[in-house]
């Protein structure tokens, strides 16, 4: 065969019997255009096999092997067979009743393929048809094969290795291609739309249709399994190439969540963190705080934790640093604003970047350097750049996640935001296509993009601060504020979304309201003509404080106590970072007021009280509140109770 006719794919396809079938199998795969390779078993004593002979006489690219007929149990060994005569660089195993819908299929595949070096890293291609386990096509790469020596060591080889891949974190999806398969009844539609996303986990579709964990079917099955793991995972680990793996330095809240994003789309990671308690967590597999996605994915991960920063650089040329850049804690939003707003503290990061540049001025080459931490525009140029070396190439590549989601936001964002200065950006934009299967990168320089992060983040602020003044207007008008905000999440071509624009309390977490007191200090130092961040914070401010005025008012007037419903700033978890719950209680204390405090640590058998929501948690919809209470709802959320005074905020008289 002609080195520049090399098929890429080879399709790996056992058949018995079924010559008309696999005929039109092949007729849609686009053998004539796709550089691409099938590699046929037929046994010896086949009824139908002068058939076969004659489809392979129709094509050059299709192998036909006529071997001793063996038991379906073995159907396996056929697959191993296949594969050692297999040419191309991936191995696909391929049903004779499956067809596809478009001959193009074969672009879509190269285009992502093309992503991932199958000569020197072991990966799987995630195929789905119609999100069954049978219609699952798995594509092995050449370096997979290679390391493991087979395909299966059981009947059922694309259940097998994909459990495989699902432990050793090599699996990868591609999207855009639809396989169908006529044996379940796919010609007619009877299984509905093909599903090409990743919402079918495969623990997900065990649980659906019965596919049991092999790992469960015998001992014996278990042990060959855990050998073929040990033998990739052990790969992975000693490889000296550095583009096999994702490096980490700083694996907190937001790193360690990302990472194991990245590891359930098929990179391995090797990390570093300066808290020894980030090695338990993983060891332990459960971590302190609420975030979800993580439980499950640290079941399985394989992160390698190490001892230093320069052992993550020695393994990795793709580095993410996760590391923190914190306010002052007076500055973080659940305390009222009482002093001069001043810069975030970098201290952090500038110790994790003097450490990877030292690390990557001993290799020969270069490594790429990106930093996720929040910063404010002109960071880069005075604190960062006097840092760095020719050896490293600097990306500032902020996310746009919200704690507590941090693995759905990171996986399924509106665009990736990278921020260069005439440096490489394509080891993180490709690395971005393989994580997302599309090309989603809004590139800028640096500085550009440190604004554009935190102006993000303010012109989210500026919506809830707008929700709540007509939120309280509404209430002292009359008006309905959710037929308020119906109407204006009608105008989506002017106003964009209706996201963060119900009213309620002021905003929350980590990033907000912090980096917009920074950027108060930033507008400041340049004397901006108008500090709208300073305003905003006010507001924000101003806002719970009439709250906290409101219930006070109803205990003075009814003669209860003020029990505070919520501490976190995000409902259904314990993250508390800059909560407008917590400011709440603070402008209660600064008042001297008495009051109560629960998240969903409350009694059984409430008193009788007045009662301010202060997150928006679905389970106080179920509390049985006594009568003769008054609860202040900001979010309209609770019914109507009998006996009970309920004010909606803004809601319908």
């Amino acid at each position: 065969m002609n080195t520049n006719d090399t098929p890429k794919l080879s399709l790996l396809v056992p058949s018995r019997e079924r010559a008309e079938s696999l005929k039109f199998s092949l007729n849609s795969l686009g053998l004539d255009r796709n550089n691409l390779e099938v590699l046929v078993w037929v046994d010896g004593d086949d009824a139908q096999l002068d058939l076969y002979r004659a489809i392979a006489k129709e094509n050059k690219r299709i192998r036909l092997f006529i071997k001793p007929r063996i038991g379906y149990l073995q159907y396996h060994l056929m697959m191993d067979f296949l594969a050692q005569q297999a040419v191309g660089e991936w191995q696909m195993l391929w049903n004779d009743d499956a067809y596809m819908e478009h001959v193009e299929w074969y672009d879509t595949f190269i285009e992502y393929a093309s992503l991932n070096p199958p000569l020197t890293e072991p990966v799987l291609l995630n195929i789905w048809g119609q999100g069954r386990p049978q219609h699952f096509f798995p594509v092995i790469s050449k370096k997979y094969f290679e390391i493991v020596g087979h395909w299966s060591q059981m009947t059922i080889c694309d259940t097998w290795i994909k459990h495989i891949a699902c432990r050793t974190n090599i699996r990868r999806y591609v999207f855009g291609i639809k396989p169908r398969h006529r044996k379940f009844g796919a010609d007619n539609g009877a299984l509905g739309d093909l599903i090409d996303n990743t919402s079918h986990s495969i623990e997900q579709l065990q649980k659906d249709t019965g596919d049991v964990y092999l790992g469960q079917r015998s001992r014996q099955n278990r042990v060959k399994m855990d050998n073929d793991v040990a033998k990739i995972t052990s790969w992975i680990r000693s490889t000296t190439d550095r583009n096999i793996r994702i490096g980490f330095v700083g694996l907190g809240k937001l790193g360690l969540p990302v990472a194991l994003a990245i590891e359930s789309r098929g990179k391995n990671i090797v990390g570093f963190d300066i808290d020894p308690k980030i090695k338990k967590y993983i060891s332990d597999r459960k971590i302190p705080f609420q975030e979800q996605g993580t439980e499950k994915l640290l079941q399985n991960t394989t992160i390698e934790m190490v001892d230093s920063v320069e052992q993550v650089i020695k393994k990795c040329n793709l580095v993410f640093c996760a590391v923190q850049t914190p306010h002052d804690e007076r500055f973080e939003g659940h305390k009222p604003l009482k002093d001069e707003p001043t810069d975030f503290d970098y201290s952090h990061l500038k110790k994790a970047v003097k450490d990877i540049v030292k690390a990557a001025n001993k290799l020969k080459e270069k490594t790429t350097l990106v930093v996720i931490s929040t910063c404010l525009p002109s960071t880069f140029e005075k604190e960062i750049k006097p840092l760095l070396s020719p050896k490293v190439n600097y990306i500032y590549n902020p996310f746009f996640i919200a704690m507590g989601t941090v693995i759905t936001d990171f996986l399924n964002p509106e665009f990736v935001l990278v921020g260069n200065n005439n440096g490489d950006t394509t080891p993180l934009t490709n690395f971005y296509k393989m994580i997302h299967g599309q090309d989603k990168a809004f590139i800028t320089d640096i500085t550009t993009a440190e604004g554009i992060k935190v102006l993000y983040n303010t012109y989210i602020t500026s919506k809830i601060v707008f929700a709540n003044i007509y939120g309280e207007m509404a209430h002292k008008l009359g008006m309905n504020a959710d037929d308020i905000y119906n109407a204006l999440g009608r105008a989506t071509d002017r106003i964009i979304s209706t996201r963060y624009l119900k009213s309620g309390v002021g905003d929350g977490g980590g990033c907000h309201p912090r980096d917009n007191i920074a950027l108060s200090y930033l507008a400041k130092k340049y004397k901006m003509s108008f500090n709208l961040f300073e305003n905003l914070m006010k507001a924000r401010e101003k806002h719970m404080e009439w709250l906290a005025d409101l219930t006070c008012d109803e205990s003075r007037s009814s003669g209860l106590p003020i029990v505070i419903l919520g501490k976190a700033f995000k409902p259904e978890t314990n993250l508390q970072t800059g909560s407008p719950a917590i400011l709440l209680a603070n402008i209660l204390n600064d008042k001297g007021v008495e009051f109560s405090h629960f998240e969903f640590d409350h009694p059984e058998e409430m008193p009788i009280a007045v009662y301010i929501l202060a997150t928006q948690h679905t389970q106080y919809t179920q509390i049985k509140f006594p009568a003769g209470s008054i609860i202040i709802d900001p979010f309209r959320y609770i019914e109507k109770k009998d006996g009970i005074t309920i004010i909606s905020i803004g809601g319908k008289k």
